[in-house]
């Protein structure tokens, strides 16, 4: 009897084993994004399924981030998860796109900062002294815990402010008391993610 007992209780644990392992996905119960398929893993062989692709290991495109999407300037097309963009390249300080300011704001929506490494600078103007530049960065991860970080350079390139974090996939930097002249926003991060930028210059 005892015998028979153990061989009953390893066979209900192997069952319980076999069938979570079955499921898939982490202990919250939801399966992980299919091989192949939208922000699953790449194949072996760097490839997705069809109409996407393999960007840092995942496979991109399709309608996703739809929360991230919104009426205004766009830097890619509303539900499109693709790299090069129109205000690309622009990695540079010289090769910047000039912020549009309507009042004392500018925004853009649906930016990318794609493939890992890439990144993103805007160019904008204080015409006067005492100018506060404050920029903002909100973004959306597409790659498992990529991070994003915003910065304001002078206009030789320098660092004059860092992002602090101001949310949970937000990041804020305050120039205060600036001098008249260019300044530009940097925007970078680890790994491949989707981000709206607000930026505001004052007076």
């Amino acid at each position: 009897m005892i015998t028979l007992q153990t061989w009953a209780r390893a066979s209900v644990s192997v069952a319980i084993l076999v069938t979570a392992a079955a499921c898939g996905g982490g202990d919250d119960g939801i399966p992980d994004p299919e091989q192949g398929g939208v922000r699953g893993k790449c194949f072996a062989d760097g490839t997705c399924n069809p109409t996407l692709t393999c960007v840092d290991g995942i496979c991109l495109g399709g309608v996703v981030d739809a929360a991230m999407d919104a009426t205004g300037p766009v830097d890619t097309p509303p539900d499109s998860l693709v790299c090069d963009t129109q205000f690309e390249p622009n990695e540079t300080t010289a090769a910047a796109h000039a912020l549009a300011f309507t009042g004392t704001a500018a925004s853009l929506m649906n930016l990318m900062v794609c493939p890992t490494g890439d990144i993103d600078m805007f160019s904008l103007t204080a015409t006067g002294a005492g100018t506060s530049i404050v920029a903002t960065v909100t973004y959306t991860a597409i790659t498992p815990s990529a991070v994003g970080a915003v910065a304001i350079l002078d206009a030789a390139g320098v660092l004059v402010a860092s992002g602090q974090v101001t949310g949970a996939n937000a990041q804020t930097a305050t120039a205060s008391g600036r001098a008249a002249g260019t300044y530009y926003v940097r925007v970078l991060g680890n790994g491949t993610f989707r981000y709206k930028l607000d930026v505001t210059r004052t007076p």
